[in-house]
């Protein structure tokens, strides 16, 4: 898409619209979208603390602590480690029962009645896990009929509007009857790795985000935070979504890549904001560049 004029701003947000104009779709920018209640406060993720290690009692001590400290933290994100895994692939639906022995019913039931929280969320990966789905696991025995195998030996979602509703709809009513508020959706990026050679691109991220998009709507009120799925296979093939990442990962333990973070988040923001609500990727309130981070992410109006 093709433009000019003398606003640079007014006309990202005119060519953008074009854009979607020449896909057939109406009324898709960021304007245009309701930006889901949890996202308006402040909330915290535990990736840094636990990374995979999660654990019930430990996201339980955190709340705790963000609670007697006063901090208006109002949503909790439970990060990759809270699944059935093995060998990068996931096995099922539902919890590791090792890390919540009660049931992510009942430990969400209970830091939201100690704690204050309002809403908690889950992360998920868009192809099930970083690998797909598990050959010999539960979700591949039980539920085969909604899985996709690939020519290269995954199994993933159905890459088809349909077939991806029915898994991510699966999924996301096991996760409504826990409890579950809102989900983190990673790794969009991937999707090529699975389907190269043997799908059109674009035509497998269209299609399967038709099915997440849709399931999580009727679920979730849209409550999503899309990850990592920049690319114009994704960024033009999932209308719908609210929120999205807007840069890589910032990594705390090389500080001196924050200059470059700043960079590339405020060159991204300038057309990506035109059609989502921005993630600029977490806070990291301790470290040298924690004032920084906080400074950043409130002239941003970043929700994470």
């Amino acid at each position: 898409m093709l433009g000019w004029g003398d606003d640079p701003f007014e006309l990202a947000e005119r060519t953008a619209a074009g854009g979607f104009a020449a896909l057939g779709l109406r009324r898709m920018l960021r304007r245009d979208k309701r930006l889901p209640e949890p996202f308006e406060y402040l909330g915290w993720c535990s990736w840094a603390a636990f990374h995979r290690e999660i654990s019930a009692e430990g996201v339980a001590a955190k709340a705790a602590e963000l609670a007697q400290s006063g901090t208006p933290v109002r949503w909790f994100l439970i990060e990759a480690g809270w699944m059935q895994t093995e060998g990068e692939k996931l096995l099922a639906f539902e919890e590791d029962r090792e890390k919540f022995p009660d049931g992510l019913a009942g430990f969400i039931s209970e830091v939201k009645r100690r704690h204050g929280l309002r809403w908690v969320g889950i992360w998920q990966n868009f192809t099930g896990f970083w690998h797909g789905i598990h050959r010999e696991g539960v979700l591949a025995r039980e539920r085969s009929e909604m899985l996709y195998a690939t020519p290269n030996g995954r199994l993933m979602p159905p890459p088809d509007a349909t077939g991806s509703f029915a898994f991510w709809d699966a999924w996301n009513r096991y996760l409504q009857e826990q409890g579950v508020d809102f989900v983190k959706s990673d790794s969009h990026g991937t999707i090529a790795v699975f389907v190269q050679d043997h799908i059109p691109l674009a035509r497998a991220a269209r299609e399967l985000h038709r099915g997440m998009e849709a399931s999580t709507a009727a679920r979730l009120d849209r409550a999503v935070i899309n990850c990592t799925g920049m690319g114009h296979e994704t960024t033009w093939t999932h209308p719908q979504a609210v929120v999205c990442r807007n840069s890589v990962d910032y990594n705390p333990a090389k500080p001196e890549t924050m200059r470059a973070f700043i960079v590339q988040n405020a060159y991204n923001s300038f057309y990506y904001s035109q059609l989502f609500y921005t993630d600029w990727d977490m806070w990291w309130s301790r470290g040298p560049t924690a004032k920084l981070g906080a400074v950043l992410h409130a002239l941003a109006g970043s929700i994470l």
